[in-house]
């Protein structure tokens, strides 16, 4: 004896064409890496507006850098360490940490981190939902977020 089983799935186009889209979104060039993009900027912008200034110099020796591959984006802020103090001759790279390890309101990037880390994230996270369709991602996206919320900022 034999039973036909017959099964009908509804809106299963749907739901893949969801998954196609969450797929698209944690690529690097997806929304994923914009987001990181979009972070990175908002990061930098920060730190130019909030490092002390004599001569400037340390001020515009902030470099972004963005390094993708098929498998990530990554975004830096550093000193730049071919910059130099045209009244000194002093290099930024040199006195930049020194000037940052003080501490306080002369800790650019952990005041970065610590200022404006909540709301960059939130803003990476609102590109990642919009990307994937009206914030219906849930802990999907969180997920894809988990990443950037453990990014470590540091002085190198």
């Amino acid at each position: 004896m034999s039973a036909d089983l017959q099964v009908e799935v509804k809106g299963l186009g749907r739901a893949m064409a969801a998954n196609l889209r969450l797929i698209a979104a944690a690529k690097p060039k997806g929304a994923l890496g914009q987001a990181i993009k979009r972070g990175l900027i908002l990061a930098h912008r920060y730190v130019m507006a909030i490092t002390h200034v004599d001569t400037g110099t340390l001020k515009k020796s902030h470099r972004m850098a963005i390094e993708e591959s098929i498998t990530e984006t990554r975004g830096m802020i550093s000193i730049d360490p071919g910059a130099r103090n045209t009244r000194t001759g002093a290099f930024p790279s040199v006195y930049g940490p020194a000037e940052h390890a003080r501490g306080g309101s002369h800790a650019f990037y952990q005041r970065a981190e610590a200022e404006i880390g909540g709301r960059t994230l939130a803003e990476m996270a609102r590109i990642v939902r919009v990307a994937c369709d009206s914030g219906a991602i849930g802990s999907l996206g969180r997920a894809l977020l988990a990443g950037a919320e453990s990014v470590a900022w540091s002085l190198e």
